[in-house]
């Protein structure tokens, strides 16, 4: 098994959903949600520009950061309060088991990560030797951990070329790459390319990718009500875009693109 894969089974106890009882909250403070270019993080958007995360009573930034190698150590470092970040990427950056708590799931991918490839790349066992781009440390190595697995190949079977998701789908775009582990908005680009073509997608491993919104647990504690106002404005968001798909469908583009 890749060491995503191992990382995973050995770590798999160290989230747990977040309890939202605990002592009153220190005073109100601005609190700052990490994420990477994502579409399944769109309602974040919808909660910030249509008032509901400030009718929550709760100030919320978003800061665009596309690699977990820079999120996680910021979390640890008090300079952002959470993340909307993937299971398996947070399990990698535990230290000890009850750092990290995720409060509510928000998606699950059917579809929006895979791998784009050269069209002579025609299948998974294709990609060994091959130049091959994706972000280390992230869901997007996990995936392709996964699927290299099951076609009995490893990571170093590939000529791995280190970059984030979105950089990847560009690299291989522009022919620097034979094939790029990304996800959407990049994912489409990549597929719809002259020489590309969609090798795998996540619609064919449900349940794999699951994201969460992860807080260090020490913060959870001291703010429950900040943590319970955050669930109920997704939760809202995600009503507000069944109600309003068009206009929530602006709002997100606007806010993570594509």
């Amino acid at each position: 098994m890749g060491k995503f894969l191992s990382a995973l089974l050995a770590l798999a106890a160290g989230i747990v959903i977040g309890s939202l009882a605990g002592p009153a909250p220190a005073a109100a403070e601005t609190i700052k949600i990490a994420h990477s270019t994502w579409v399944g993080y769109g309602p974040l958007y919808i909660a910030r520009d249509k008032g509901i995360f400030k009718k929550n009573g709760v100030d919320v930034e978003l800061v665009l950061m596309e690699d977990p190698k820079e999120r996680f150590p910021t979390l640890m470092a008090d300079k952002i309060q959470m993340i909307s970040s993937t299971v398996d990427t947070a399990l990698l950056y535990l230290k000890n088991r009850d750092d990290f708590q995720y409060v509510v799931a928000i998606d699950d991918s059917n579809g929006g990560d895979g791998i784009v490839a050269n069209k002579d790349i025609t299948s998974i066992k294709d990609l060994k030797g091959k130049k091959v781009a994706v972000n280390e440390g992230s869901v997007s190595e996990f995936y392709l951990n996964v699927l290299l697995d099951r076609a009995g190949l490893k990571e170093s079977d590939l000529n791995i070329v280190n970059m984030t998701a979105m950089d990847a789908g560009t690299a291989f775009v522009t022919k620097r790459v034979d094939a790029a582990v990304t996800w959407e908005p990049a994912l489409t680009k990549g597929k719809t390319a002259p020489h590309g073509h969609l090798l795998v997608d996540s619609s064919s491993t449900p349940g794999l990718i699951t994201d969460v919104i992860i807080i260090k647990s020490s913060w959870v504690k001291a703010h429950p009500k900040d943590v319970a106002a955050i669930v109920k404005s997704w939760e809202e968001a995600v009503a507000y875009y069944e109600a309003h798909p068009d206009e929530s469908i602006a709002i997100m583009a606007k806010g993570v693109g594509g």
